[in-house]
């Protein structure tokens, strides 16, 4: 599958097989390979009920666990689910644990 690659990055929600769930801004994706800016590791939330509601409204940022923001590249990637500019806002802002 060829790279995809934007010249606009896009605030994600993405969930893979074994790295958990993480908030990011693509960089580039390669199937089920993915490059993230920014990228915060979602350890635990409260206030949305699937990956799909974080990345509609966010989460209870007061009551969640989110990690500091790296760059990484995530593999196994199972889902991606593009965030409102809300919930972007929400996880960008959310303080660490």
């Amino acid at each position: 599958m060829p790279a995809k690659k934007s010249s606009k990055t896009k605030a994600v929600i993405v969930r893979t097989q074994s790295a958990g769930v993480h908030f990011g801004y693509v960089i580039e994706r390669r199937g089920a390979e993915i490059d993230l800016e920014r990228s915060r590791r979602i350890w635990s939330w409260q206030g949305a009920l699937s990956c799909s509601e974080l990345a509609s409204k966010g989460p209870d940022v007061a009551r969640s666990k989110i990690a500091v923001p790296v760059s990484l590249t995530l593999l196994g990637v199972i889902e991606v689910i593009y965030c409102t500019d809300a919930a972007a806002a929400a996880i960008s802002g959310a303080p660490t644990p």
